[in-house]
């Protein structure tokens, strides 16, 4: 009786060509892809600020005015831009979602917070601050900050007629968003 062997299998280069290949396939998908998750992530936080806008709307509506931002609240603090002292911030990073604008939660829910990935973390964050004065002593009634991941800055704020010095906003890249 006669045995036929069966040389039906791959050998090793043929395995090693695939695999590389497909390595490689996979980086360049990722390489491509990387930019539009950023992209992604910048269109999120654009139409965030659109639903909290909208929320802050149905509370000034109710209420006369826009959210308050005292300071004895968690995720509300002072700070100091560029000598400016005294401004009161209201941030989501770092606090539970559904209390970073203080009486806001009952206008929206939950509220949204940044999808993250930013460079450095502390940007991964919206702030929100109320009663600006301008520079003509006109206030803005609120402000809200966010970062892009494309380093640019989409102000719909006019920031020429902010206190804040143009340095402070610059360096930061912060894009903001206003009462229409």
């Amino acid at each position: 009786m006669k045995k036929y062997l069966s040389n039906s299998g791959f050998t090793l280069i043929e395995l090693l060509v695939v695999v590389s290949m497909m390595v490689f396939l996979t980086a360049a998908i990722v390489v491509y892809l990387k930019p539009t998750q950023a992209e992604a992530r910048d269109s999120k936080r654009k139409a965030d600020m659109a639903i909290i806008q909208s929320a802050l709307n149905l509370y000034f509506e109710s209420n006369g005015e826009y959210p308050s931002t005292s300071e004895g609240y968690e995720s509300c603090f002072e700070v100091e831009l560029g000598g400016i002292e005294g401004g009161v911030v209201c941030s989501s990073y770092g606090t539970d979602p559904v209390y970073w604008i203080p009486g806001i939660n009952d206008f929206m829910s939950p509220p949204p917070r940044d999808p993250g990935k930013h460079a450095n973390p502390d940007h991964d964050a919206y702030y929100y601050m109320r009663d600006v004065a301008s520079q003509t002593g006109q206030p803005h009634s609120y402000v809200l900050f966010f970062m892009l991941e494309n380093g640019e800055q989409d102000n719909v704020c006019d920031m020429a007629a902010f206190k804040f010095p143009p340095e402070v906003l610059a360096s930061y890249n912060w894009s903001t968003r206003c009462p229409d």
